[in-house]
């Protein structure tokens, strides 16, 4: 079976990439969204929620950092390795989507699930199966 691409590249090329920086993520579902099926936009939907996650996290983190740094704490430290540790979680998504074609971010990809709909992709696929409700009422039909 002949491997899907995006962009010219291995879907999880193309994954990795949008998990490396956003702009692969964009351009992929923007031009490619017509041959994704739903877990296919999904996936890259699940970019733009991990970065919308880092984003919301860095600027909790550096603003009351900030707050506490003014303060005269010195727990400031404590925030800097929390905007660190988001940043982190970006890169074990970009690492694991590079080694795993079928790689779903847990709490990001259940997000992303709720923002996609199925595409033509997915029409292709489901008219090659064969739907199981149909095959008895065929059987009826013959027996009678």
């Amino acid at each position: 079976m002949e491997e899907k691409k995006f962009l010219g590249m291995p879907k999880k090329v193309c994954l990795g990439l949008g998990w490396l920086t956003l702009v692969i993520a964009i351009v992929g579902l923007a031009v490619e969204h017509q041959k994704m099926t739903k877990e296919e936009k999904q996936q890259f939907v699940s970019v733009f929620v991990g970065y919308v996650f880092v984003a919301i996290a860095v600027t909790i983190f550096s603003i009351v950092g900030a707050i506490v740094a003014a303060a005269g704490a010195e727990i400031g430290w404590l925030f800097s390795l929390l905007n660190f540790l988001a940043w982190a979680v970006m890169l074990v998504c970009m690492i694991f989507a590079f080694i795993n074609e079928d790689f779903k971010a847990p709490v990001f990809y259940n997000i992303a699930g709720k923002f996609v709909k199925d595409g033509e992709g997915a029409k292709e696929e489901k008219a090659e199966e064969p739907k199981a409700e149909e095959a008895p009422a065929e059987e009826e039909k013959k027996e009678e």
